[in-house]
């Protein structure tokens, strides 16, 4: 039998924990300190020597709905765009899905000309 051990660093639980933080303030309603705990949760996530590309996707995704909230529909887009490429290449399907719906409603409102961008995501 082969035993698979998973990899868990310092980095990967800070993250963890800034994520947490960053949930509670997004449910109850205060989206800018959400933005900054999952940003802050993102930067340590990324300063370890393993990267788990699905956190990075559900970070980016996060912080994009948290956008959506505020009303910065481009900072939105850029987040939900990085999250949905990244669950197509993991082969996420239901994570596209659910993606694929957000970065419409960031689209929603902004010039005629950016209609092209959500024909491309399809």
């Amino acid at each position: 039998q082969t035993y698979i051990k998973s990899v868990w660093l310092p980095s990967h639980q800070r993250a963890e924990e800034l994520a947490v933080v960053a949930m509670s303030a997004y449910q109850n309603g205060e989206n800018q300190k959400a933005v900054t705990k999952w940003q802050e949760a993102m930067t340590a996530e990324k300063s370890g020597t393993v990267v788990r590309p699905i956190i990075i996707a559900v970070l980016n995704e996060n912080i994009g709905s948290a956008y959506l909230n505020l009303g910065f529909n481009q900072k939105a887009y850029d987040h939900l765009i990085k999250a949905y490429n990244a669950y197509t290449q993991l082969n996420k399907e239901l994570n596209v899905a659910t993606t694929a719906n957000n970065v419409g409603y960031a689209l929603f409102g902004r010039s005629p000309g950016d209609s092209q961008k959500a024909r491309d995501v399809q």
